[in-house]
């Protein structure tokens, strides 16, 4: 059966050189109708292929080559291939022009030969400036009658890839020269680990093979930490893609020293059934857990030496509520030993502000909180200690609210609300036998509001005498940043009222 070989450019001398080349019509062989032509056949190849002969001219090309290269089937088809590009800017070997000689090795041993990326500039179709490019080639003999007639060049454009894998390089070397971070991959399911010699010198390995088996690597993992690490990894081997494994784990160097590694992963896989890969970095962290652990001890020996210290304090607060106390007592003593009423009411004031203060210290010690005090409870405590000491007849009565206050100010208002209830007792019921003394307390708009007040024949709102009292209650009111007002009872009696910062 004849077949033509009908050539895309109608060229004679194309045609015959086709024929020569052996690329025969092809045809179905269920039928002889189909008939395909071969310029057809390889120009709709999706691969970037040329067919070229003895003479190192182009007989025919692919689309995709056309593509590729930039050029039209009218430029090349029939012109040599080291005048459309040159190969004088090539890498060249020592026995001349790769390419030249992948070709001439084809013609010469009627095998194929393969060229693993190569590094081949060539000029653009308009303006003619060389571009860089790199290329991976398969030359294959096309034979007819047992003779080599024609090379099938089928080459591939991997310069996206080559420069990816020198750009991704250059940032692991500059990683790794910066802040000596390893990088690696590593495929549990085939035990491999492609390592950067960062990560070999993280792990002791020196003179490792950078890619081969993970064992040694895994070796060096501490026998603690092993178990943990072996699980993460297996944890997400179903995992999709981009499924993160971080982990923290100690490595054992030859000397027997710990080192403790950071690792950051994520999972890769070129297909869903394919072997996982783990792509990470890992980065020394052993000097930030030393400082870490450092820091841990550093913080126990303070708290021990701060509960140690509140110990101590509250000790310290008990004795002295316990000399506070006593001097308060002796003070009564004298008291009721004085036969004088004026000295006696003196004294009587003096063991009842001692008191007062003694009342904070009982209550710091009872908390064990040497920086602040609960104000209603010391409010409370001390309107009942307060109350022991008062006339029969006068009651005193007290709200509570829950509120914190710091120690000194606590002993500064101690002082103010003793010294207003002895005003009151002294002062309000000098024509009455009974009575209420009232002592409450507020908090409005981040201030403590506080008032005493009585229902007794009332006191003139300005003193006529300043008294010890007085200028004690001057010097609480002007410690605490209080606002002081004085006003009558709605029902008689006399108010103090004390408006206050709570935070001061």
């Amino acid at each position: 059966m004849e077949h033509s070989v009908p050539c895309r450019n109608n060229s004679l001398e194309t045609r015959s050189a086709l024929q020569e080349a052996g690329a025969e019509a092809l045809f179905d062989n269920r039928t002889d109708t189909l008939r395909i032509d071969a310029a057809d056949l390889l120009s709709s190849l999706p691969r970037s292929v040329a067919v070229i002969d003895s003479d190192m001219v182009y007989i025919d090309v692919s689309d995709a080559f056309l593509d590729m290269t930039g050029r039209t089937r009218e430029e090349l088809v029939g012109s040599p291939v080291f005048e459309m590009f040159p190969p004088g800017a090539a890498e060249v070997a020592p026995s001349g022009n790769l390419v030249r000689d992948s070709f001439r090795r084809v013609f010469e041993t009627a095998k194929p030969d393969r060229l693993d990326t190569y590094y081949y500039p060539i000029a653009g179709a308009g303006d003619g400036l060389l571009e860089r490019r790199w290329w991976r080639a398969d030359n294959r003999p096309i034979l007819r009658n047992g003779r080599v007639v024609a090379v099938l060049h089928d080459v591939e454009d991997v310069t996206a890839d080559v420069i990816a894998r020198r750009d991704r390089d250059i940032r692991d070397r500059l990683i790794e020269s910066l802040s000596a971070v390893g990088t690696w991959e590593f495929r549990p399911q085939e035990g491999s680990i492609v390592a950067s010699a960062a990560l070999v010198e993280m792990f002791g390995l020196e003179g490792q093979a950078a890619e081969g088996p993970a064992e040694p690597f895994l070796d060096r993992i501490h026998p603690e930490d092993l178990p943990s690490v072996t699980a993460a990894f297996e944890a997400k081997a179903d995992a999709p893609i981009g499924a993160p494994v971080d982990i923290d784990f100690r490595v054992v160097t030859p000397e027997g020293s710990e080192r403790w590694l950071a690792c950051r992963s994520e999972l890769v896989r070129s297909e869903p059934r394919a072997s996982v890969t783990f792509v990470g970095v890992s980065l020394d962290i052993t000097d930030s857990k030393n400082r870490e652990a450092t820091l841990t001890e550093t913080i126990a020996e303070r708290d021990r030496l701060l509960e140690q210290k509140e110990v101590l304090l509250g000790e310290v607060n008990h004795r002295i509520k316990n000399s506070l106390q006593i001097v308060s007592s002796i003070l009564k003593l004298d008291a009721n030993q004085a036969r004088d009423d004026r000295m006696q009411g003196r004294l009587r004031a003096a063991a009842s502000r001692v008191q007062a203060v003694a009342s904070v210290h009982e209550l710091i010690y009872r908390a064990g909180q040497v920086d602040t005090v609960e104000f209603g409870e010391y409010l409370g405590d001390l309107c009942r200690a307060m109350e022991d000491s008062l006339p029969l007849e006068i009651a005193l009565i007290h709200n509570s609210i829950p509120l914190r206050v710091s120690t000194d100010r606590a002993i500064s208002l101690a002082l103010l609300v003793n010294e207003l209830v002895a005003n009151s007792v002294a002062h309000a019921f000098r024509d009455k036998k009974d009575g209420t003394i009232a002592v409450k307390a507020a908090v409005r708009d981040e201030r403590l509001e506080l008032s005493v007040s009585d229902d007794g024949d009332g006191k003139p709102v300005t003193p006529t005498h300043r008294g010890l009292g007085t200028r004690i209650i001057a010097a609480m009111v002007s410690q605490l940043e209080a606002e002081l007002q004085q006003s009558p009872g709605a029902r008689g009696g006399h108010v103090v009222h004390l408006s206050m910062p709570i935070g001061s």
